[in-house]
């Protein structure tokens, strides 16, 4: 904001320079108000970047957390710990077990084991299940 305070003052004192001084003055200005511009505009790009993929990142770690809280495993578990679990939540929740039941149960455990299945994806995906 100073620079363009500071230019609008250079404009009214070189009204009173002669005409061919005050062109240059302001020839020089210019370029330097242009570059103070683009200087700007790339800290705020670069700024900008950054922004995205921190929140990309911590998109990823929410997901990653819920799948976690999915399979009712600490972050810190193992392939192992984490494949057992997945296994002996579908035995609770798979679809099969509940073929003679009551239609709303079976939807239920469909969409249950959907959200198991998925939660296992995102942490095979992310390294943690090998």
């Amino acid at each position: 904001m100073w620079q363009i305070i500071n230019r609008i003052s250079k404009l009214v004192q070189s009204n009173s320079i002669k005409s061919n001084d005050a062109y240059k003055v302001l020839n020089q200005e210019d370029e330097e108000l242009k570059r103070i511009i683009d200087e700007l505009n790339n800290k705020k790009e670069s700024s900008d970047k950054k922004s995205e993929n921190t929140q990309k990142n911590n998109n990823i770690s929410d997901e990653i957390k819920k799948a976690f809280a999915e399979l009712e495993v600490p972050p810190n578990a193992d392939s192992a710990t984490i494949k057992s679990a997945y296994r002996n939540k579908m035995k609770e929740f798979h679809p099969d077990r509940f073929v003679k039941l009551d239609k709303d149960l079976q939807e239920k455990s469909r969409r249950k084991s959907q959200e198991l299945n998925s939660a296992y994806d995102i942490l095979e995906k992310a390294g943690y299940v090998k």
